[in-house]
């Protein structure tokens, strides 16, 4: 849209705005980006995205697994008591 009105916006812009717009859930993310010497490019960032959902989506499903192997210990646990 910008670029159509005749405004062009920069690789380094589109990566600012991006990480800018990220929630609190990325901070670590962000704060790991902006350590770097260069910040990565556009398409770069769209891939390390991907990267980090996934990790966080996988440690999500992994949280969950253990807690409801946690549950299912403790009901053992609690049904060998009474």
């Amino acid at each position: 849209q910008l670029v159509a009105s005749g405004n062009n916006i920069s690789d380094k812009e589109k990566v600012q705005q991006i990480l800018n717009g990220l929630g609190h859930d990325y901070h670590a993310f962000i704060t790991a980006l902006e350590v770097l010497p260069v910040l990565p490019s556009f398409n770069e960032l769209q891939g390390k995205l991907l990267q980090h959902e996934m990790n966080m989506k996988r440690v999500i499903e992994m949280t969950d697994q253990g807690n409801s192997q946690n549950v299912l210990a403790m009901n053992v646990k609690f049904g060998e008591s009474h």
